[in-house]
């Protein structure tokens, strides 16, 4: 499975295990949703492919963490969210996705930072925040850190790697395993 965007539009296509494109391929038209960049996808249960990255605020032209949702056939499913799209802010700087899975509920996990603020998102195949989830859909997590990469392992434990400033003023690594 590979995804990423250009001029407005997510692209992806799924492989089998030869490197064979299978299944849906092609765009989820994302003009709608402003200036963006979508860089991680996840695929869940019933064949909608997620794609979450950044977007534009209409109001204040400040990125905020955006995901959209392809219906079965590929195409952007405007049920989805506010018409297809699925937003959230969590300050008043810039917010970046760092990545995207899928839980063994079904519920999205998207990784975020803002500023100096690192967190999980928990989303509903309805786009709410997963009330059940840590505070009210959102785990907070190291401050003064960069949040890079995120998984889901088998026991639906989320997994991170990242990095931040040691004390000695060196970049070190941060990976840790939250337990829900």
């Amino acid at each position: 499975f590979v995804a990423g965007s250009s001029n407005y539009q997510g692209y992806f296509v799924v492989f089998d295990a030869d490197g064979t494109p299978v299944g849906i391929e092609g765009t989820i038209d994302t003009s709608r949703t402003g200036n963006n960049q979508f860089m991680y996808a996840a695929l869940d249960a019933s064949g909608h492919i997620y794609m979450a990255g950044h977007s534009a605020a209409e109001s204040t032209g400040d990125f905020e963490i955006a995901v959209v949702r392809s219906d079965t056939n590929g195409a952007l499913d405007t049920s989805y969210g506010d018409n297809g799209v699925f937003r959230f802010n969590e300050s008043l700087e810039d917010d970046y996705a760092t990545g995207v899975v899928v839980d063994s509920a079904g519920n999205l996990i998207v990784g975020g930072h803002s500023g100096i603020s690192n967190y999980f998102l928990s989303i509903t195949p309805q786009a709410t925040l997963d009330a059940e989830f840590a505070e009210h859909g959102i785990a907070p997590l190291r401050p003064n850190a960069t949040l890079r990469r995120i998984a889901v392992d088998g026991a639906d434990r989320l997994l991170g790697v990242g990095q931040f400033l040691g004390d000695s003023g060196s970049v070190d690594t941060w990976i840790f395993q939250l337990n829900r």
